[in-house]
């Protein structure tokens, strides 16, 4: 999929990382994407916006209330 619409040379996905290597990849990155169908805390969205790194999220479980439009996400 990402062949079709160029974005191959320029999107990673490491997969499961260790939780010490996380702050790293949450600061490197340019946005954080929570693309979740079922999401009960939002524990990723946090630990990003903790980095600085914006969010953008489903609105679905704990995400409504921690990755608010315009404020934290």
């Amino acid at each position: 999929m990402l062949q079709n619409v160029g974005l191959e040379d320029i999107t990673i996905f490491p997969g499961r990382l260790d939780h010490s290597v996380l702050p790293y990849y949450y600061t490197a990155a340019d946005v954080c994407v929570v693309l979740s169908h079922y999401e009960p805390f939002g524990l990723v969205a946090i630990e990003a916006m903790a980095s600085q790194t914006p969010v953008v999220a489903s609105d679905v479980g704990g995400l409504q209330f921690t990755v608010v439009p315009e404020v934290t996400g």
